[in-house]
C-alpha cells in the first residue's frame, strides 16, 4: 500500500470522510492568492518570467505554474522571488489593501 493510499484510509477512519482530497481543494483559495501576488509582485516590478527566472534560480516554467496556481510554491521559492524583486517581507498570502 501506498503512503498516500495510507493517509486516504486514515482520514476516512479519523473523520469518517471517504474524500479524501478535501484538505487539496482547502488549500486552492490560498494557492490562488499566491499565484496572483507572485504575478502582480512581478508585473509591479516590471520583470518579466524569463528575467525573473534569470534572477531567483527558478526555471521559467515553475514561475508560470506557480502563477496560473497550478502549482504551489516552496517557502524557499517565495524567498528568492522577494529577493528578486526586493519585496519587503509580509505574508505572500496577504490580499492587497484597497
Amino acid at each position: 500500500m501506498t503512503s498516500s493510499a495510507r493517509r486516504a484510509e486514515t482520514q476516512v477512519a479519523r473523520t469518517g470522510n471517504a474524500d479524501a482530497t478535501s484538505t487539496a481543494a482547502d488549500a486552492q483559495p490560498i494557492q490562488k492568492t499566491l499565484a496572483e501576488n507572485v504575478r502582480r509582485q512581478r508585473e509591479d516590478a516590471g520583470v518579466s518570467q524569463e528575467a525573473l527566472a534569470v534572477v531567483s534560480e527558478v526555471r521559467k516554467s515553475t514561475i508560470s505554474r506557480i502563477e496560473r496556481a497550478a502549482q504551489g510554491a516552496a517557502d524557499i521559492t517565495l524567498i528568492a522571488f522577494s529577493k528578486a524583486l526586493d519585496v519587503p517581507k509580509r505574508s505572500p498570502t496577504a490580499q492587497k489593501s484597497a
